[in-house]
């Protein structure tokens, strides 16, 4: 008999290997808590967020200000938090987005469609993705080099291999974005910001709940398009171009998620196909080897935490691939591409590609 729960060979926890086990997780949050999602960490972490907040009053300020965002919590703060955004990510209002979405690919195209050797991430994949959620948001475009600096700081690409220095500098990195959503939501604005202006206002979410939904809509809707656009971009570069886009990104989705595993928390000792978890015992979802025996791919994840943003993400690559498949005659490799060094993120730091005009 094949067993569906591992332990894992590195790291402290256990891999569930079977869709459907995998389904009875995602399905009971109260027994499997989202708040370590991003899974085990380095044994000395503990001591070194102590140790820097005791030394640092930027990591004490962050530890005061930051909630969990949605991706980290729990009904029924989960829930109270997700009902703000839920109707801007509806499919029918991203679908409003379309002409937007367009605009910002084309503006893109003519930076890689050039028959020249170019890194695809740093001028597309990377730009374009952030470029839309910032105007999702209704931050000025004045202010978005300084957003997308922050960003990019505030970023890791696996906490279980951060050290002391790096968690410290993820940390302000992290503390300063919350400066800057703050601040953002006093000043007069659109689009997003503008709604959890009104929710703070009316006492839905709080001022800091409100900012850390703010940087979960610029992770979640510029780092994992990204991602995505990126891998895909490195399959049409070594295959022939599918006839059916959206069917092609429902298959690098499948195959390569942007999010190769979330992790969930045992709250009380359970037994979990035939394996005693302790309690605050850890599970890793992985994505992509869990899609292999599901009907459906779980990359948006599943019941409550399904992604706020998958239909802004599949109507996001859909636009941006097909621009580039009809302004183009030829993807080809033309130089190294870098992967990510993380097991929990399937994503490129630079492909170098030649894009051949049609």
């Amino acid at each position: 008999m094949i067993a569906v729960v591992r332990r894992h060979d590195t790291l402290d926890g256990w891999v569930i290997t079977d869709a459907p086990t995998a389904l009875a997780v995602l399905h009971d949050p109260a027994q499997w808590s989202s708040d370590r999602f991003d899974g085990p960490r380095p044994v000395e972490y503990d001591t070194w967020v102590a140790e820097l907040a005791a030394q640092d009053a930027g990591v004490r300020e962050l530890l005061a200000l930051t909630p969990q965002a949605l991706v980290g919590l729990d009904p029924p703060d989960h829930g109270r938090m997700r009902a703000v955004l839920r109707r801007s990510f509806a499919p029918g209002a991203v679908e409003g987005w379309r002409a937007m979405i367009a605009g910002e690919v084309e503006a893109a195209l003519d930076g890689i469609v050039t028959g020249e050797p170019v890194d695809v991430v740093a001028a597309f994949t990377r730009p374009v993705p952030f470029r839309v959620v910032a105007r999702l948001l209704g931050l000025p475009r004045a202010r978005w080099d300084a957003l997308e600096a922050l960003a990019h700081a505030a970023s890791t690409d696996d906490t279980a291999t951060e050290d002391r220095a790096a968690l410290r500098a993820r940390l302000v990195a992290e503390r300063d974005v919350m400066r800057f959503f703050l601040a953002a939501l006093e000043e007069p604005a659109g689009g997003i910001l503008a709604l959890l202006r009104g929710a703070v206002d009316d006492g839905a979410v709080s001022a800091r709940e409100a900012a850390g939904l703010c940087r979960e809509v610029l992770v979640a809707g510029s780092d994992s398009v990204g991602h995505l656009l990126a891998g895909a971009l490195a399959e049409l570069a070594s295959g022939p171009v599918p006839e059916d886009l959206s069917a092609f990104v429902e298959h690098r989705l499948a195959i390569d998620p942007p999010f190769a595993a979330f992790w969930r928390r045992a709250t009380s000792p359970v037994t979990l196909g035939g394996v005693a978890i302790p309690a605050d015992g850890l599970v890793q979802l992985a994505y992509a080897g869990l899609n292999e025996g599901a009907a459906r791919h779980l990359s948006f994840g599943h019941g409550v935490h399904f992604c706020l943003g998958a239909a802004l993400a599949r109507l996001e690559a859909s636009i941006a691939l097909r621009a580039i498949v009809d302004a183009t005659r030829a993807i080809e490799v033309a130089g190294p591409a870098e992967r990510l060094a993380s097991p929990a993120v399937n994503g490129h730091r630079h492909m170098i590609l030649r894009l051949t005009p049609a």
